[in-house]
């Protein structure tokens, strides 16, 4: 879309004009300040004369995709602090959380 934007002088106001809506939505959408719904999506598509197309198909796991069973956090134990007595001198974990604890 930026390229077409861009290849076509198309401004956000008259992208914006196009919709009937204000351009700071159309800057919100474009930056990523917001997250597009299919719908705004379809609009702006639209007002550049262009169409949208979805594809649902399997997940292919080559080089490069996230396999959920490898990268989820899901299963594993809680996270430990390691070495926290070292911030304050004392040989004692529980102590460096009650310390920290009354600082909060």
């Amino acid at each position: 879309m930026s390229e077409k934007k861009k290849a076509e002088g198309l401004t956000q106001q008259a992208l914006a004009k196009r919709l009937g809506v204000d351009r700071s939505q159309i800057n919100r959408q474009l930056s990523g300040e917001c997250n597009l719904t299919l719908r705004s999506l379809a609009e702006i598509a639209w007002a550049m004369n262009m169409e949208v197309s979805l594809q649902l198909q399997e997940p292919s796991h080559g080089f490069g995709c996230n396999d959920i069973s490898s990268t989820s956090t899901i299963g594993h134990g809680p996270i430990k602090v390691v070495n926290l007595a070292k911030s304050n001198g004392s040989a004692d974990p529980k102590a460096s959380s009650a310390q920290l604890k009354s600082k909060e």
